[in-house]
């Protein structure tokens, strides 16, 4: 667990608290190799329980579909079965985060690439082993990697994997998009200010009652609160290398991988990035991880609802930091020390 994106909650006061008839409640349940945290606003504390409970179930069925750790996932026995014949049909969710994901492959010219499989999994053997992959199974790799290869049938909903070893990994988005669903889930119980951590993906609903929204700590590469954004309706998600790299021949290698060159990325990098949804703010947090710093400004600096900073280390070790033209409009002051809050880490993502 690391805390390159804090979450900084402000409490209420407990007057305000009162006056609204709210009370504040907070759930955790591990889920998709990481914590999920839920905290909600609600007046009755046997209706938030049952509505966080199917909140963290939904999560869980998702994991089942979306996992490619799990052996029996509906992704993993789409990936198995390659190369088909015809279209598979898969499920509505398994189809929601592949067209999402197929789309900001597009977008994002393959930084952000769902057929990137096989070179994740050579990379995280070079962490278990301390060795760096042959140029040959680099090669043989990256021969099943490109998102163009999937073919999607939206009449059907069914996708064709046309190669053997096509390996579909949806670490970057599937995070983000059970975050989606779980604040979701809260709705559908009536319950509307809340918010869901999932490792570092970040959804927001209404703001807590007496609040213009919730405060999110936004930290530097050595875990210092460097501001917060104030988030309501919409979604916030970190990506960065703290905690998952190897050092190899002094060399400091990521878990992040570049679908482009097939190389796990060499520079220290963390990303936030703003988004409407949790989905795509875990999709293009993935995407800008893998680019140069100034890529992002340009990629997302026309895109409405989107917003991002990218914090590097010059050949100093100095943070340098960017911004698309309107984060700073997503900041607020500091939390006054005295104020109550509540900090929940975030991970490498």
């Amino acid at each position: 667990m690391i805390p390159p994106l804090l979450l900084a909650i402000a409490a209420l006061t407990q007057a305000q608290a009162l006056a609204d008839g709210l009370a504040r409640h907070e759930f955790e349940s591990p889920l998709m190799g990481t914590t999920f945290h839920i905290v909600l606003y609600c007046d009755d504390a046997t209706r938030a329980q049952v509505a966080a409970d199917e909140a963290f179930r939904r999560a869980e069925v998702l994991n089942g579909l979306l996992s490619d750790y799990d052996d029996q996932s509906e992704v993993r026995r789409l990936c198995d079965s390659a190369p088909h014949a015809g279209p598979v049909a898969v499920s509505p969710e398994l189809w929601t985060v592949l067209a999402c994901a197929i789309e900001v492959s597009r977008q994002s010219k393959g930084a952000f690439d769902v057929t990137v499989g096989p070179l994740v999994r050579l990379w995280r053997q070079a962490r278990r082993t301390e060795r760096l992959p042959s140029q040959e199974r680099l090669r043989e790799a990256r021969a099943s990697v490109g998102w163009r290869l999937v073919e999607m049938h939206p009449k059907t909903q069914a996708v064709r994997l046309p190669l053997a070893g096509m390996r579909i990994d949806l670490g970057g988005i599937a995070k983000g998009y059970a975050a989606d669903a779980c604040l979701e889930t809260l709705r559908a119980h009536g319950i509307d200010r809340a918010l869901v951590d999932a490792g570092g993906d970040v959804v927001a609903g209404e703001a807590p009652p007496g609040s213009e929204g919730w405060r999110i700590a936004v930290a530097s590469m050595d875990s210092a609160t460097t501001g917060y954004l104030i988030l309501r309706h919409g979604a916030v998600a970190t990506s960065g290398d703290t905690w998952q790299f190897v050092e190899i021949q002094g060399l400091r290698y990521s878990h992040l991988v570049n679908p482009r060159t097939g190389m796990a990325v060499t520079q220290r990098r963390l990303v936030n990035v703003a988004a409407p949804t949790g989905m795509l703010a875990d999709a293009w947090a993935s995407a800008l991880s893998v680019l140069g710093p100034e890529a992002p400004l340009t990629m997302l600096s026309r895109r409405a609802g989107f917003e991002a900073r990218v914090v590097t280390l010059d050949e100093k070790g100095c943070e340098r930091a960017l911004f698309t033209r309107r984060w700073s409009s997503l900041l607020a002051p500091k939390v006054d020390a005295s104020a109550s809050e509540t900090e929940l880490p975030c991970e490498d993502g």
